[in-house]
């Protein structure tokens, strides 16, 4: 048995191929200044049981049992502002389109950096996904970075394998019974793996700039969505059982 826990920190995941991506979907509050904060692939805790049992049903011919489970928490996660073809920071059209700008969160219905008055969302609608979205503690400036999580994924494995004889001196057959995500098959709401396709989920987004610099805001298109998941996952998410036989000579 084991418990593995990561801080790690990082200003770049660095994950794609071309300098240009990499500015580009890097998540920050100014393009130009990279900011440090948890890295996109932390497992902040990480669990693992690894139970054996081997006996003898058979001669001198090996039974062997083994369960492998898993349980991790999911990957960081950032609270974004959405943006779509908004020019208002001064991005190229390459990139305003794009919700890496993390968003401010105001201490309340007067606070100045927010133009209340010509936004669409009021301050107890804000505060409710601020509040979903676990950035209370971030009020009176920008979200942090990866400060969420993705949901957590368990899994379990099962392996029993049987010796054989050989059909010569020092020869020896192996039959295999393997079950990956035996969960699953206990139980269809074991062993699902939900998760963001891009580890960003836009709070809000951007209606407009003030004249006086403000920040004016809208609901999302789609409707705000506070969900650390957006995908399922469902090759990772089924049971799975293989069988084969192996001869060692």
């Amino acid at each position: 048995m084991s418990y593995t826990h990561q801080d790690i920190t990082g200003a770049n995941p660095g994950t794609s191929s071309r300098a240009q991506s990499n500015y580009q979907f890097n998540v920050n509050v100014n393009r130009n200044v990279p900011l440090v904060g948890t890295t996109d692939f932390e497992t902040k805790h990480r669990f693992v049981l690894n139970i054996g049992y081997k006996t003898q049903f058979y001669k001198d011919y090996n039974t062997t049992f083994d369960v492998f489970f898993s349980r991790r928490s999911g990957r960081p996660l950032s609270y974004t502002l959405g943006l779509f073809q908004d020019g208002d920071f001064g991005d190229q059209p390459d990139f305003y389109s794009n919700t890496i700008y993390l968003p401010y969160i105001p201490t309340g219905a007067d606070d100045p950096n927010v133009d209340f008055e010509n936004s669409d969302l009021t301050y107890e609608e804000m505060k409710e996904l601020i509040d979903k979205a676990g950035l209370s503690g971030d009020a009176g400036g920008y979200a942090s970075k990866n400060s969420g999580s993705q949901p957590w994924v368990t899994t379990m494995d099962l392996s029993i394998t049987q010796e054989l004889p050989g059909f010569a001196d020092g020869h020896k057959g192996l039959l295999y019974f393997n079950i990956d995500n035996l969960a699953n098959l206990l139980n269809d709401d074991w062993g699902q793996v939900y998760e963001m396709r891009f580890p960003q989920q836009a709070l809000w987004d951007l209606k407009g700039i003030s004249e006086d610099g403000r920040y004016q805001i809208t609901e999302r298109f789609r409707g705000s969505d506070t969900r650390n998941w957006n995908e399922f996952e469902a090759e990772e998410s089924t049971w799975r059982i293989k069988v084969g036989v192996k001869y060692i000579f």
